[in-house]
């Protein structure tokens, strides 16, 4: 495995912005760190992303495939393997999925309406530093990237 995602949990927000701006020691490698992203919600009933219903109070009658879009449960799926997106009506990725549109246009009305989450670093009461600062998604960049990736493993990103 050349690749893995880890959460870090921090109690103090001081703390997780060192994190954030120097990254930590992992098996003799220092790697990035960035604030976990909320994920737009996502009912596994209708397979609809962001609209803000989960499948305990959803409405559809019939349940959708997760995975070809038909109406069968996911785990009845004749073909697993298939990838069709109901919500945009595309071959090649399921709903839900990081490549897809809707899933993209939820996560970023998510990100503007809370302030915070537009945020590379936590809030500090004392440190105005970090009150008004570019989002941790525009800053990685393509050096952030490979960074992130292990590739510049090491190495600082530009700042």
């Amino acid at each position: 495995q050349q690749y893995a995602h880890m959460k870090i949990r921090f109690d103090d927000p001081a703390q997780a912005n060192k994190a954030i701006r120097d990254g930590v020691f992992v098996q003799g490698k220092i790697v990035s760190v960035w604030k976990d992203e909320q994920e737009p919600p996502m009912c596994y009933r209708c397979h609809n992303v962001g609209d803000g219903h989960f499948a305990a109070s959803c409405t559809v009658e019939i349940e959708l495939c997760g995975h070809c879009s038909e109406k069968h449960w996911s785990r009845d799926c004749p073909n697993p393997g298939a990838k069709w997106c109901h919500k945009c009506k595309k071959a090649g990725h399921r709903v839900g999925d990081r490549t897809c549109e809707s899933r993209r246009q939820a996560l970023e009305m998510m990100r503007r309406a809370d302030p915070e989450a537009r945020q590379r670093y936590f809030m500090e009461r004392d440190n105005p530093e970090t009150w008004g600062n570019p989002p941790a998604w525009e800053r990685r960049g393509k050096r952030g990237r490979q960074w992130e990736r292990g590739k510049l493993a090491g190495a600082l990103p530009a700042r």
